[in-house]
C-alpha cells in the first residue's frame, strides 16, 4: 500500500516537472512571437512616416516678379490649381515670407541683426505649388515653363527643388504592404554630388543602371562610380570614324553620345539606339577586315 502511495506521488512529481517546463516553453515562444510582431509594427510605422515627412517637404516656390499685379497673381494662381495632380497652391505676400524666413533663423543672431539692417524686403511675392506625388513635379515644371505667365516670374530655375525630388524618387525601394500598413522594403538611395552632372539623375539609384562584369572586391556599383568621373574628361578623345552620309543613311547616332548612354542610358530608347550603333561598328569592322584580305590574295 505505502509503495503504491509512493510510486503514485513519483508520477505526479515527474508529470509535474515535465508541465512546468512545456509551459514555461510555450509561454516564450508566445511572448517572443509578440514582440517581434509589435517591433515589426513599430519600424513599419516609423518607415512610413519617414517617407511621409520626406514627400511632405517636397515642394516648388514660384517667385514672382514684384510689378506682377494682382489681377496677373490670381490668374497665374488659376492656372496652377488646373493643371492635373497639384494639390495644393498657396500664395506668400513678401511680408509672410519674410516672416516666415525669420522664424526658421530665430535661433541664428547674425541672421536676425543682417535682416534688421536692410532698408527694404529683400524677398519677393512667393506661389508655393505642392503635387500629389514626388513623381508629379517634373511635369508641373514644364507646364509652368511652358506657360505664357513666364514674364511674372523672377528667374525660377527650379534646380533647388529638382534636388530634392530627384533625392525622394532616388529612394528606389519599393513601397510595398506590410500587414494594412505601407512600407519600404530594402531603401536604396545616393547624395546629390557633382560626379551627377554627367547623369542627369543618380549613378546607382533613380535610372537605368548598367552592371558590368565583376570580380571579387570589384563591383559594378565601384566600376560605375569610377566610369562616372573618367567618361566625361576622356569622351571627348574618342574620335568619330564613320562619315556623316553614313549615319544619316542609317540612322546612326554619334560614337560619343553611343558610348555615353551605353554607360549611363537617358531612357530605354536612347540605349537601344546606342547598343544599334556599336554593332553596327563590329559588322562593319569585319567586312572591312574581310575586304582587306580578299584583297591580298
Amino acid at each position: 500500500m505505502l509503495l503504491t502511495f509512493l510510486r503514485i506521488v513519483k508520477f505526479a512529481l515527474q508529470d509535474f516537472y515535465r508541465n512546468f517546463w512545456l509551459s514555461f516553453v510555450t509561454i516564450s515562444v508566445l511572448i517572443l512571437a509578440l514582440v517581434s510582431v509589435n517591433l515589426l509594427i513599430s519600424i513599419n510605422a516609423v518607415t512610413e512616416k519617414i517617407v511621409s515627412v520626406v514627400e511632405d517637404k517636397v515642394d516648388i516656390n514660384v517667385i514672382l516678379n514684384d510689378n506682377a499685379s494682382e489681377a496677373e497673381i490670381n490668374n497665374f494662381t488659376i492656372f496652377l490649381n488646373n493643371i492635373e495632380n497639384v494639390q495644393e497652391v498657396k500664395f506668400l505676400s513678401k511680408e509672410a515670407v519674410l516672416e516666415d524666413f525669420r522664424q526658421k533663423n530665430i535661433g541664428n543672431p547674425d541672421i536676425q541683426l543682417a535682416l534688421d539692417e536692410l532698408e527694404q524686403n529683400p524677398f519677393n511675392n512667393t506661389i508655393i505649388i505642392k503635387a500629389d506625388k514626388p513623381d508629379d513635379y517634373e511635369m508641373i515644371i514644364q507646364k509652368i515653363k511652358g506657360a505664357e505667365y513666364q514674364g511674372l516670374m523672377d528667374n525660377n530655375d527650379f534646380s533647388d527643388p529638382k534636388k530634392l525630388i530627384s533625392f525622394v524618387q532616388q529612394l528606389s525601394g519599393k513601397v510595398e504592404k506590410f500587414g494594412l500598413k505601407k512600407a519600404i522594403t530594402s531603401p536604396k538611395y545616393e547624395k546629390q554630388n557633382s560626379a551627377m552632372e554627367l547623369t542627369q539623375t543618380g549613378v546607382h539609384t533613380g535610372r537605368l543602371v548598367p552592371v558590368y562584369p565583376e570580380t571579387d572586391g570589384v563591383s559594378s556599383k565601384w566600376i560605375r562610380s569610377r566610369v562616372v568621373k573618367v567618361l566625361p574628361k576622356t569622351i571627348d578623345q574618342i574620335e568619330e570614324f564613320l562619315p556623316e552620309e553614313i549615319k544619316k543613311e542609317n540612322g546612326l547616332t554619334g560614337l560619343q553620345e553611343a558610348i555615353k548612354q551605353m554607360h549611363f542610358p537617358e531612357n530605354q530608347e536612347k540605349l537601344n539606339k546606342a547598343r544599334e550603333r556599336l554593332g553596327f561598328d563590329e559588322f562593319f569592322e569585319i567586312q572591312i577586315n574581310t575586304l582587306s584580305r580578299k584583297k591580298e590574295w
